[in-house]
């Protein structure tokens, strides 16, 4: 089997054991949507104290191993960038922490950490949002997971979230690239600031 072929195999399986899910191929690696059934047991397990109203799930091989802090900080960063920072605090009035620091990402407090994944939580009066990354054998997985406080911020979230989907394909591969070029030892390797 050629290598091409190996890796769109590899994403279909993913695709497949991710419980019913509709997660649509928007790329060569990389497949995800919003999951309207009941999200996947290690979702509800690293996120169980919320109930959301909207998760959407993305996943992507890759050969990288990597943990999944590296991963969260190669997605978002130690500190928001501008654009981050511009929705995430001025358009959704999510609270984020100023300066790098090992229990932060993005600004995002680090909520839970487990060997395979990674809980960063941050929220607003009318926002509560989880983002969790996972690593699975050869693939990274992204969660959204936001519950809509106040409806406003719901009918917010659904035009705002067109967008998020639409950048994720190029989070996954925008940090596989930084990831790569800063590739330490096999095993995985320690962003932390």
């Amino acid at each position: 089997m050629n290598r091409d072929r190996r890796r769109q195999w590899n994403l279909r399986a993913r695709i497949d054991t991710l419980a019913g899910m509709v997660l649509l191929p928007v790329g060569e690696r990389v497949a995800g949507g919003i999951v309207t059934a009941s999200p996947p047991e290690w979702v509800r397990a690293a996120a169980p104290q919320i109930e959301p109203d909207y998760v959407d799930l993305f996943t992507m091989t890759t050969p990288l191993e990597e943990t999944a802090e590296g991963w969260a900080r190669a997605f978002f960063g130690d500190v928001p960038s501008p654009s981050e920072w511009l929705i995430w605090r001025a358009v959704l009035g999510l609270g984020l922490a100023s300066g790098p620091s090992p229990e932060t990402i993005a600004g995002w407090r680090v909520g839970a950490r487990e060997p395979a994944w990674i809980r960063l939580d941050t929220g607003s009066r009318a926002l509560t949002c989880h983002l969790i990354v996972r690593v699975d054998d050869g693939s990274v997985m992204l969660a959204t997971l936001l519950r809509y406080d106040r409806p406003l911020r719901g009918l917010q979230w659904r035009i705002l979230s067109t967008v998020h989907r639409a950048l994720v394909p190029r989070i996954f591969a925008d940090a596989e690239a930084a990831l790569r070029e800063n590739a330490g030892p096999p095993g995985g390797s320690d962003h932390r600031s």
